[in-house]
């Protein structure tokens, strides 16, 4: 019942298509493209029989040109991020330090080639000073100090204060006589050779338990284990107007017959000298803040650059996320934590979500 007038309806001609040979003569691209020249011949690690059965079996390979090969996608591995490692720091107390920026040279009796050595420096125990002009270290003898030119001045015994002044009744002390040397020599530093050289010794608890006095010291002498120093190496700047200035290369310390060399932290000084956050001014507060969440003051320094720009929490959460400084963008080796006094200030605010959300908006 309705079989007879389907199986008569008219059905569409079927379709013939050409063997594989007609599509080569043709010059039209293949319709299938052979295993050999799919990524290698290799489907992970499995290959397809070849050649293909069937009546539509592709033409063999050396009759079309070869395809680029297709390589599988390099492997990464995924990074795991290392674990925090934390180290407890030694913390050396210096007993003497030269304040850089105090570091002047003046004419004596108006005579500008003859320049006395003026500075400030505080000192927690009694010290001896000595200036070197044109002077070379030699760190394999304990850092020992010879002067090549002048004459070395004797050492001027001070006892601890803060702010103390050198010389110390104003008069001229320690005096460089800068024709006795050319510009280059006094301009630059060679090798082991510096311009100007002040060197602080004080007597450590165990070399005064020994019987140990500052009138012992010897001016440049090799230094002894008893001894705890701050040296200061500077070089001479000429003005315009031909007056010169001195400019601090590097500072040294000696701690129990070692060299250390000092590196300054940047931000330390302006976080100190201001007060306590909210006792200030805003431009003052802003100097003591961290400058991810503002919100705690900063006590963490991002090493190797030196910049004391954040607080613990923010530092943390910045090794997670990131890996540059939020100053000058630098990768970050390492964090080094502070602990400063404490001041009558407000508490710190655990600030972990605005922190989290702040160090966001700083990762790159």
């Amino acid at each position: 019942m309705g079989a007879g007038p389907s199986r008569q309806r008219p059905r569409p001609q079927q379709q013939t298509y050409p063997p594989p040979n007609v599509y080569q003569q043709q010059g039209l691209p293949p319709f299938y493209q052979d295993p050999q020249f799919i990524n290698n011949g290799h489907y992970g690690q499995w290959r397809p029989p070849y050649p293909p059965a069937g009546p539509f079996a592709p033409p063999h390979p050396q009759f079309r040109p070869p395809g680029p090969p297709m390589h599988p996608p390099p492997h990464h591995p995924m990074q795991v991020p290392p674990a925090t490692e934390l180290t407890q720091t030694a913390t050396i107390r210096n007993a003497v330090n030269l304040k850089k920026p105090t570091l002047r040279l003046e004419p004596v009796d108006g005579d500008s080639s003859r320049l006395a050595v003026h500075f400030n420096f505080d000192a927690s125990e009694p010290c001896s000073v000595t200036t070197f002009v044109v002077v070379m270290e030699d760190p394999s003898k304990s850092c020992a100090l010879t002067q090549l030119k002048q004459a070395i001045t004797e050492p001027v015994l001070y006892e601890k204060g803060l702010v103390l002044k050198f010389p110390k009744d104003g008069a001229a002390h320690a005096v460089l006589d800068v024709g006795l040397y050319e510009d280059r020599e006094l301009t630059s530093a060679d090798g082991e050779t510096y311009p100007l050289v002040v060197r602080m010794e004080t007597i450590t608890e165990k070399g005064k338990a020994d019987g140990h006095t500052l009138q012992e010291l010897r001016p440049g002498a090799a230094q002894k284990v008893w001894v705890q120093s701050q040296t200061t190496f500077a070089v001479l700047v000429k003005d315009e107007e031909g007056g010169w200035g001195a400019r601090v290369l590097k500072q040294k310390i000696w701690v129990e017959g070692v060299s250390y060399e000092l590196q300054e932290i940047y931000g330390m000084e302006n976080s100190a000298s201001v007060p306590s956050v909210g006792e200030g001014t805003l431009e003052e507060n802003e100097e003591r803040l961290c400058v991810i969440c503002l919100v705690n003051e900063r006590d963490t320094t991002v090493l190797p650059c030196r910049h004391l720009c954040m607080c613990h929490d923010c530092a943390q959460e910045l090794r997670k996320q990131t890996s540059k400084c939020p100053i000058c963008r630098n990768h970050v080796e390492s964090l080094l934590h502070i602990k400063m006094a404490q001041r009558k200030s407000k508490p710190q605010v655990d600030s972990s979500a605005k922190v989290a959300e702040a160090v966001k908006d700083l990762k790159l």
